[in-house]
């Protein structure tokens, strides 16, 4: 399982040429102190020696496996622990910002439309608080409940497995912990990351490159999410709650890989949070989950779905608007060329088109609909329709 909840993190040197342009001293030293605190956790993390458990497995008790790691998990959480030290004060600030209370998370009441801004607050002397400050203090608050639920399931985990004979067991608890760590760590230096404004990094083709392919990554996971959701709405509305059990732990599974992904890091604060409350709302329910809790579960995962679906919003974003109107370009360019010639030339068209229509995935529904008809075998490719169609979104998008 190790690796599956891993992400890029992003270059410490555009980080740093962030950081310094920030104008508000109480800001960049706020930023400036949590990412160093998370760099050095993240330092921690490499320390601890994976394959050296991986050679005493076969034989060698959980226990005695624990002992050898032991002093580099504990290295890495007394870091960890500085870094929420750091973020717990940031975090109760977006509590008292947004009006939000921590225990009051599993009710769902304070869900945000996705997308939303983060609402101005003022200071105590009656000044507008930073909003490059509030936007760090929303992300301190998702990652610093993340990071401290993930310790917490992992002592839970381990107090369970030091009493079994397989050491396999105590691999597979280290390994997922170690990587949700990792990526609760590069979710918050990629959120603090995204809050900042631009630097004056030498290397502004990198930084674009980045923040694209960041955009692309959230958009895939985020839709990749939508659709799970909606598969097993659709299935909890037709059939009897009694078989409802093994597609709830399905979900339940594809939204714990989530948080653990590149799509949770690239989020929005209000957005982590608003996914946040939803996934508790779900966790609750099914924790003794019963046929008699189905209407209020049918609520919750209808509401989550609605909630991903309104996440089209990740679609104004301008790095991804220019990038789909170019990829868009290109299909009814290549389009126009295949429907114009034979043969060869045709169908090399056509698969130009298709690639550049593979780049847009997630733009458009539609268009994703009649890409993956062209992945069927023996299936026509609909030329006429994805062209008539990519035009119409280029259009939308002002292309």
């Amino acid at each position: 399982m190790q690796g599956q909840g891993s992400t890029e993190r992003v270059d410490p040197e555009l980080l740093n040429a962030r950081i310094a342009a920030i104008v508000n001293s109480i800001t960049r030293g706020e930023a400036s102190a949590v990412t160093g605190a998370a760099l050095r956790c993240y330092a921690k993390l490499s320390d601890i020696d994976i394959r050296d458990l991986e050679r005493g497995v076969s034989s060698q008790t959980p226990t005695t496996l624990w002992s050898r790691s032991n002093d580099a998990v504990a290295s890495m959480w007394l870091a960890l622990e500085e870094l929420q030290q750091l973020l717990q004060p940031l975090a109760a600030h977006a509590d008292e910002d947004a009006g939000f209370n921590l225990d009051a998370l599993s009710s769902g009441e304070h869900a945000q439309t996705p997308g939303a801004s983060v609402p101005v607050a003022v200071a105590s002397g009656g000044s507008a608080v930073d909003p490059i400050l509030l936007r760090i203090r929303e992300t301190s608050w998702a990652m610093s409940f993340v990071l401290a639920g993930e310790v917490q399931r992992f002592r839970k985990r381990l107090a369970a497995v030091l009493k079994l004979k397989d050491g396999w067991e105590l691999l597979d608890a280290v390994q997922d912990h170690i990587e949700h760590v990792r990526s609760g760590v590069v979710a918050l230096l990629n959120g603090v990351f995204a809050a900042l404004p631009r630097g004056h990094s030498q290397d502004v083709e990198s930084e674009q490159s980045f923040e694209l392919l960041s955009s692309r990554e959230l958009r895939s996971r985020v839709f990749e999410l939508r659709d799970m959701v909606l598969d097993v709405e659709r299935f909890v509305n037709a059939k009897p709650a009694a078989e409802w059990s093994e597609p709830l732990k399905r979900l339940r599974d594809g939204v714990e890989r989530f948080m653990f992904s590149p799509g949770f890091a690239w989020m929005r604060a209000g957005d982590k949070r608003a996914i946040l409350s939803q996934r508790e709302a779900f966790n609750d329910l099914l924790e003794m989950w019963s046929p008699l809790r189905a209407q209020p579960m049918q609520r919750v995962i209808g509401s989550f779905a609605r909630f991903l679906e309104a996440l089209e919003v990740i679609n104004q974003r301008e790095v991804l608007t220019v990038h789909d109107k170019a990829a868009l370009a290109t299909v009814v360019a290549n389009l126009d060329v295949a429907m114009q010639s034979r043969g060869g030339e045709s169908r090399e068209a056509i698969g130009a088109a298709l690639a550049a229509l593979s780049d847009a995935q997630g733009r458009d529904r539609e268009l994703d609909a009649l890409l993956a008809q062209t992945l069927a075998p023996g299936n026509p490719i609909p030329v006429s329709r994805i062209r008539e169609r990519a035009q119409g979104v280029l259009q939308l998008l002002g292309g």
